[in-house]
């Protein structure tokens, strides 16, 4: 029997359960009044978790032996495991009643008596255990584990420490470790303890979990989705992790990854708003947004009062052009929730594209945010003194943006802080991006280069203020990954808004909105709440891709019909657009409209935008619709257009810029909105202001006019990319030397104004 027994014990220390239990059982037929054979059986089957199991065979053997300990202890320890807490307690205190220094019954009974909130008593009972075995870990681990569920985090990670430095390698106690320094807000110290955790016990979903979080807040996604895909292979029908894996595809600009993790989640979890969410927010960036809305209305008829689902429904019917439903959307996210302050944002990206948004009405959303962000950063500041400068000390200046990456902002900035003076200027720059690309690693080379995005806003302040920024511009206003929310604190003696943003910000602190006298007039300023400043040079530089392909002929000469194109975002593309658009093609027969953008790979989009123009009369072979392509291929698509029409009120940007790089002019309306007028400024730049139109009727005329004239075409395409050369579109040097007087000229006015202030007191 002895035998069998060991082969038994051999088993279970291997983990081979089942085959433990096989081996003892038929030792239990022929001796059923075995009170160790009860007891071991029951130890086998707690191991496989059959608990209850387990419980039947501990009753046997103390039925047959009541002094029987192990058997006592055991069937307290699967009472626990059962969450019978009250049982487990009765059994450790039996054995206390005749043993009152078992330490191991003391650890577990203060655990019990944790886990039932009674933790006073359980915090004596574990230093009654510790007392009773002052090398045994688990009572002061246990301890501390007891005090982290109080709060008293600062007093459970001493006495898990005090464990720990004699069971280093106890999991549970450096996941809990990790835990209350995540509670206290230690992060460096919490992620140090997960990650002992994890290498100890590397398939430990809790861990991979926590871990996954703490490095996705610092933006180490790559760091973080591993571990969110771990945690779903280990727990495949857990809708939480699943959804976490989703989200961080979210986050890393991923979305087609993160569609399938998410469709999962819903379906073990149907009512899991929050995963709806982020499927919308996905489908929406993959150029699906009618199934986004899907999505999300189900997710509001789940819960009509999650704001966050009415505002990703929000950015839906903007991208689609959807203007007053998008509005709707995100004045119901306002109506449940007045502070959210980036649906405020939202909306003023949204008003910035739709045609009938007046001035007022931007102005008051601009100002409502303005007067929210101050509040969230507790409350008005005054203006900060300057920091002291020894004579020929260079000037401070920091840029914020989320777009030093391949990007428009992250182009242009990149050839601006190239060509900086050094010896006149120090430059910071605040990065709000996770990606580093052959881009942000040029900007990095000529910068203090500041990752911010896994920082607070009072964070980011801090460290602002620790490198004495003189200067500090914002390159994003509204627009995504925008930190403008900061500028609330005040950071810096001297605030800019420049260059990402076309609108007020309705914030008073800015001390300068850098313009031009294209980009905006003198009766503008009403609209801002920002005092405009002009740039002699321009407001904005253009620098071509150096891969860019050669100007090719106008495709007119050869197929003897003019095409007609816009390669913008179809967020800027409305029913006034596909209007004038239609009459263009009306009076020039035989014409083609040429439209790009990664939007048309989407049918259902596709059909909608043909349908417009077919209630136009105008028929869909006249029409074509692509796809996104990279970025040369792009380019080189230029050539199968003849003439560029630009959409309003929100006019084209770099993609204007591109267009005429590329020999194609571009027929613009600016109007009285600054995000109208940049293509106007930058024909203005190149001296072809002639192809900015008063008003509607003066657009039509000018591209009907430009159609019928071959030869214009031809000697515009030849002649585009020699006055851009010539201009200040593309004058670096000059532009950089008018934009550093004017930042000079910003932080002299207010030291002078603090050295009055000064003086007069």
């Amino acid at each position: 029997m002895q035998q069998q027994i060991n082969e038994a014990l051999d088993y279970f220390h291997r983990g081979r359960f089942d085959k433990a239990v096989a081996r003892i059982s038929p030792l239990l037929k022929r001796q059923p009044k075995n009170p160790q054979l009860h007891l071991l059986l029951g130890a086998f089957n707690a191991g496989r978790g059959e608990h209850r199991r387990a419980i039947k065979s501990y009753e046997k053997a103390l039925a047959l032996e009541p002094q029987l300990l192990d058997a006592r202890f055991n069937l307290g320890l699967a009472h626990q495991a059962l969450e019978q807490f009250d049982e487990a307690e009765r059994c450790f205190r039996q054995i206390l009643n005749q043993h009152p220094n078992h330490p191991q019954s003391l650890n577990e009974l203060g655990t019990a008596l944790s886990a039932q909130q009674d933790y006073e008593a359980a915090d004596e009972v574990f230093a009654l255990a510790i007392t009773a075995a002052p090398d045994f870990p688990a009572p002061a681990i246990n301890r501390g584990l007891n005090r982290v569920k109080q709060g008293h985090f600062e007093e459970g990670i001493a006495a898990i420490e005090l464990g720990l430095a004699l069971d280093p390698n106890d999991a549970v106690a450096l996941y809990n470790l990790g835990y209350a320094y995540e509670q206290m807000g230690q992060l460096d110290a919490a992620l140090a303890a997960y990650l002992r955790t994890e290498a100890i016990a590397p398939d430990e979903v809790d861990t991979l979990n926590n871990l996954a979080n703490l490095f996705s807040e610092q933006q180490r996604f790559d760091e973080a989705l591993p571990r969110y895909k771990r945690c779903c292979e280990l727990k495949p029908k857990t809708a939480e992790y699943l959804y976490n894996t989703g989200r961080c595809c979210n986050k890393m600009r991923a979305s087609p990854e993160a569609i399938a993790p998410l469709e999962q989640a819903i379906a073990l979890k149907p009512a899991y708003v929050e995963a709806r969410i982020e499927l919308g927010l996905a489908l929406n960036r993959c150029d699906r947004s009618e199934f986004a809305i899907t999505i999300l209305e189900q997710a509001i008829k789940l819960d009509s009062a999650s704001a966050s689902t009415h505002a990703a429904l929000g950015n839906c019917y903007m991208k689609l052009g959807h203007y007053p439903a998008g509005r709707a959307a995100f004045e119901q996210v306002l109506d449940l929730d007045p502070e959210d302050s980036a649906s405020l944002r939202n909306l003023l990206m949204l008003l910035e594209y739709d045609p009938d948004a007046d001035d007022a009405h931007r102005m008051r959303i601009a100002k409502q945010w303005g007067e929210l962000a101050i509040k969230r950063a507790g409350g008005p500041r005054p203006h900060p003194a300057p920091y002291p400068k020894a004579p020929g000390e260079p000037l401070r200046i920091g840029y914020v943006s989320g777009d030093f990456r391949q990007h428009t902002v992250g182009l242009f900035i990149k050839a601006l802080l190239k060509q900086h003076d050094q010896s006149r200027f120090e430059v910071f720059a605040y990065a709000n991006n996770h990606e580093v690309d052959a881009v942000t690693e040029e900007i990095q080379a000529v910068t203090t280069y500041r990752p911010i995005g896994h920082l607070n806003d009072e964070q980011a302040v801090t460290l602002i203020q620790q490198d004495k920024i003189d200067v500090l511009v914002d390159l994003s206003g509204h627009t995504g990954r925008s930190r403008i929310d900061l500028f609330a604190w005040r950071p810096a003696p001297v605030l800019v808004e420049f260059l990402g943003y076309f609108s007020t910000t309705g914030l008073p602190y800015f001390d300068a909105l850098l313009t031009d006298r294209w980009h905006t007039t003198p009766q503008m300023q009403e609209h801002f709440v920002e005092p405009l400043v002009e740039l002699e040079g321009g407001r904005f530089n253009y620098q071509p891709v150096p891969f860019a392909p050669e100007v090719s002929p106008p495709p007119c000469l050869e197929r003897g019909y003019v095409t007609f194109g816009s390669f913008n975002n179809h967020t800027k593309y409305h029913a006034g657009v596909y209007a004038r658009w239609a009459e263009i093609l009306k009076q020039v027969p035989d014409s083609r409209l040429l439209l790009k953008s990664g939007a048309y790979e989407n049918m259902g989009l596709r059909n909608d935008v043909l349908e417009a123009f077919a209630e136009h009369g105008i028929e869909p072979e006249r029409i074509e619709l692509r796809g996104r392509s990279p970025h040369e291929a792009m380019l080189e698509q230029y050539g199968d257009m003849d003439i560029a029409l630009d959409p309003f009120p929100f006019s084209g940007g770099i993609t204007s810029c591109e267009a005429l790089w590329m020999g194609v002019p571009v027929i613009t309306e600016p109007q009285q909105r600054m995000v109208s007028r940049q293509t106007h400024a930058f024909l203005s730049a190149i001296g072809l202001d002639e192809l900015s139109a008063s008003n509607e009727e003066d657009y039509i005329r000018k591209a009907v006019a430009l159609a019928g004239d071959f030869d214009r075409l031809k000697s515009l395409r030849e002649s585009l990319r020699s006055k851009m050369k010539r201009s200040p579109l593309m004058d670096l040097v000059s532009y950089t030397q008018s934009l550093e007087p004017s930042l000079i000229t910003l932080d002299q006015r207010i030291r002078n104004q603090a050295a009055k202030e000064s003086f007069s007191k």
